[in-house]
């Protein structure tokens, strides 16, 4: 599983800059992505609809993704990473950082739009594709990143099975791919989207 998260994670940045992690809402979806123009190519947006891109990426995803699901993502990591040595040991580490997460308040869009300018980063002249290719990536990661922290156990029931790579027959559970939407916005803006490391888009 925690291969999966992680594969996940890397398709979250391709689609929109950053990973959620304690942010979140409601888990609705039924409004668009952004009121950008979604038949403008990215390389030709003016500062001020790449700002409003940007602000209105954030609130998307803070929207659509529930802040249980957002928080489970960050208690599981955290148990991971903690190298638990019995199964209480990763419930422990994992409810605590859940815990806090769920405590903390919920991320908001930049205010005003000149602090959301420094954190959002300058769209290449080579990104030809359109607000509605970003918009679809985001979508369908989104929907992909909800379906695996839904199905994934609660910090209380999470065991070091739960976060292991591989099955017990040695072959690896990771079966998360990078949705098509976000393969064909990678191609038409080479590099801006993703690069070694992590992602190297809109957002620092």
């Amino acid at each position: 599983m925690l291969k999966r998260l992680l594969c996940l994670s890397c398709v979250l940045a391709i689609g929109a800059g950053f990973v959620a992690g304690c942010g979140g809402g409601t888990g609705s979806s039924s409004t668009a992505v952004t009121s950008v123009d979604g038949t403008k190519p990215l390389n030709t947006l003016t500062a001020v609809e790449t700002t409003q891109l940007c602000n209105d990426t954030d609130a998307y995803m803070a929207k659509v993704v529930p802040k249980t699901n957002g928080c489970k993502l960050s208690g599981v990591m955290a148990a991971a990473f903690a190298s638990p040595a019995s199964n209480a040991e990763a419930q422990a580490a994992c409810t605590t950082i859940y815990n806090q997460c769920m405590a903390a308040g919920s991320g908001t869009p930049c205010a005003p739009p000149a602090t959301c300018t420094e954190t959002c980063n300058p769209i290449p002249a080579t990104c030809t594709a359109t607000v509605a290719q970003f918009s679809a990536c985001v979508t369908d990661t989104l929907v992909a990143y909800n379906q695996v922290l839904g199905a994934i156990p609660s910090c209380g029931a999470i065991t070091l099975a739960d976060l292991s790579d591989s099955t017990a027959s040695g072959t690896t559970t990771d079966t998360t791919t990078t949705p098509l939407s976000c393969q064909t916005l990678e191609s038409a803006c080479p590099g801006y989207f993703s690069g070694p490391g992590g992602s190297t888009g809109m957002h620092h």
